[in-house]
């Protein structure tokens, strides 16, 4: 269905050319949708995701018209005009003809759709645009993995050509080999130059781009903190689109990974209180990569844990472990198994009745949640009214076919733990 949708659009609009390029883009996700759907995924998990992929092709779509008409209204001083002068734009013509040009002299679809095209055609008439500057041409930029050419198109006014030079970066970051060429091209203090200057199109592509620019490399995700990353992203984190809060956090949990100085920067920022709003927010996906940050916030630092379990995070994590997805169980469980190491926490933790619903996650069917939620329990058991706890719960016996039947660390912890119950 939604692929006819964006079929009748660019078909209604005479565009028919660009069909066959956003279809293989849009194939992907698609394919990806339908492995969901086959899956034992719940039909609610599945709308979610379908809803959000729809949005990003909206925008995709947005920005292909956009570039379409840029480059029509470029090339229409080389014909005449047929339109009435006494008109206003659009006015007396079809809808498809108004989004096309605003001159009758337009070229055909294929000169407005690519850019490349357009530009060579200038160039062969000796006519590159105002002041014979030469036309920026991005798809060339990326295959010539220009990042230094990309990066300049960042501080552009053209929104068309940021977004695309966005869309490259965040691809050519996805190679091991590219991630440090891009960095010192100066990609990162341009990326938040965007998340700063840029409409809601740009707020959603430039954390996708600092999630892969983070990847395995902690040079650089130090250098997005001292180049006010992730401040910019905390900011994000608030905005009213859940697809930007979704993908901003999961680029906030991608810095806070496995460094002092990122956690630090990541709490100091005040991205702890804007996670915990995700947790309580009833979008699925944000509540998932908020627990992911705040585990990584958590990692190896009491601190840390102590600001996360007094900031409000327990009572909606508690809520998770009892009706959230498998995945947020999981991380929720994992969180709380963080938070339980340290001692001074457990009456808080016990406060927000957490105990039973971990106890209840031992009976799942998900071996790494079993896991999770017993090591959580294990360090939890240190204070003894918290095994009564358990043991009211009936959590000896599931524990005791934890221990049999779990994975490998699933049965460590339940083995571990038995014996405090006896």
């Amino acid at each position: 269905q939604v692929d006819k949708q964006i079929y009748d659009f660019f078909a209604e609009l005479e565009m028919e050319d660009l069909i066959p390029a956003l279809a293989q883009n849009a194939f992907v996700h698609f394919e990806y949708l339908r492995y969901f759907q086959d899956s034992e995924m719940d039909l609610c998990n599945f709308s979610l995701i379908q809803k959000k992929v729809f949005k990003y092709h909206q925008h995709r779509i947005g920005r292909m018209i956009d570039s379409a008409n840029q480059s029509t209204q470029s090339t229409a001083a080389e014909g005449s005009t047929d339109v009435d002068p006494s008109l206003s734009p659009g006015q007396g013509q079809a809808p498809s003809q108004r989004v096309r040009s605003r001159h009758s002299s337009a070229p055909s679809p294929p000169q407005a759709a690519n850019r490349a095209q357009v530009c060579k055609q200038r160039d062969r008439n000796g006519t590159t645009g105002p002041g014979n500057v030469a036309p920026v041409d991005v798809a060339t930029l990326e295959a010539e993995k220009n990042f230094e050419g990309l990066v300049k198109v960042l501080y552009k006014p053209d929104r068309v050509l940021r977004c695309e030079a966005v869309e490259a970066l965040t691809r050519l970051a996805c190679t091991d080999n590219n991630r440090i060429p891009i960095a010192r091209a100066g990609a990162i203090k341009a990326l938040v130059h965007v998340l700063h200057t840029g409409d809601a199109a740009m707020k959603m592509m430039a954390p996708e781009a600092f999630y892969n620019l983070a990847y395995k490399n902690a040079d650089i995700r130090k250098e997005m903190v001292d180049a006010g990353a992730v401040k910019r992203l905390v900011q994000v984190l608030n905005n009213s689109d859940s697809n930007i809060r979704y993908l901003a956090a999961r680029a906030v949990k991608r810095i806070a990974y496995s460094s002092t100085a990122c956690q630090i920067a990541v709490g100091d920022n005040g991205a702890i209180d804007q996670l915990v709003l995700l947790l309580q927010n009833r979008d699925i996906e944000g509540q998932i990569q908020a627990t992911k940050a705040l585990n990584n916030y958590a990692y190896n630092h009491v601190r840390n844990k102590t600001v996360i379990a007094r900031s409000g995070a327990l009572i909606p994590l508690v809520q998770i472990l009892k009706s959230g997805t498998s995945v947020g169980k999981i991380q929720a469980a994992r969180l709380f198994r963080s938070l339980a190491d340290v001692a001074d926490l457990h009456a808080l933790i016990s406060d927000a009745k957490a105990v039973a619903p971990l106890v209840q996650l031992v009976d799942t069917w998900s071996a790494e949640a079993q896991a999770q939620a017993a090591w959580a329990l294990y360090h939890l058991s240190y204070t003894p009214a918290i095994r009564n706890e358990i043991k009211r719960a009936k959590g000896k016996e599931l524990l005791e076919n934890l221990s049999c039947k779990g994975n490998d660390e699933g049965k460590t912890a339940a083995t571990l733990l038995l014996p405090r119950l006896q």
